[in-house]
């Protein structure tokens, strides 16, 4: 297995990139750019190619973010071709079409940050579906960390997964010994 990745700053706001991955069943190739814009924010597009028992896929990845102090947003889209792979994802169940996503993230200060997002998704084999999910997250200095998510699914089920996490610190050491 290898993996390569070079980037080029052509200035302060244009940057291209070349990606390639190489197994001895597989290989994948890309290129993209990270445009830096003032009202835009930063836009990522990247374009690949891959290869992997005598099948080739392509893939198109568009993302954009927008960072202020008060609200981040963003966007991110992924269309694919069935046979397109990437050794991240090689062993993924269920392939996917497409994929849209959108975001928004909020800190609140002394009081943790809040996030949101909405992602629509299309497997090649199933039906598409759509989950909106609500994050709270707050360090409670000593005391620890407690974060809060809801995600609730669009699809016909409209399941509601609800999570509360909170994490004690035991000691002031960051590696176990």
């Amino acid at each position: 297995f290898a993996s390569m990745t070079h980037r080029h700053g052509v200035n302060d706001k244009f940057t291209i990139e070349l990606e390639g991955q190489l197994s001895r069943h597989q290989q994948m190739l890309s290129y993209g750019t990270v445009l830096t814009h003032q009202t835009l924010g930063a836009v990522h597009a990247v374009g690949a190619i891959s290869h992997h028992d005598n099948k080739q896929g392509t893939a198109l990845s568009v993302a954009m973010t927008h960072q202020r102090p008060v609200l981040n947003l963003g966007a991110n889209v992924v269309v694919q071709s069935r046979d397109y792979v990437n050794l991240d994802a090689f062993n993924q169940l269920q392939p996917l079409h497409y994929t849209g996503q959108f975001f928004a993230n909020m800190p609140l200060n002394r009081h943790g940050s809040l996030s949101a997002s909405y992602t629509h998704q299309k497997p090649f084999d199933a039906a598409k579906f759509s989950f909106i999910q609500v994050n709270y997250s707050a360090n409670l200095r000593h005391w620890g960390t407690l974060s809060a998510s809801l995600t609730h699914t669009m699809d016909a089920k409209k399941d509601t997964l609800t999570q509360i996490n909170y994490s004690l610190p035991l000691g002031n050491s960051t590696n176990a010994h």
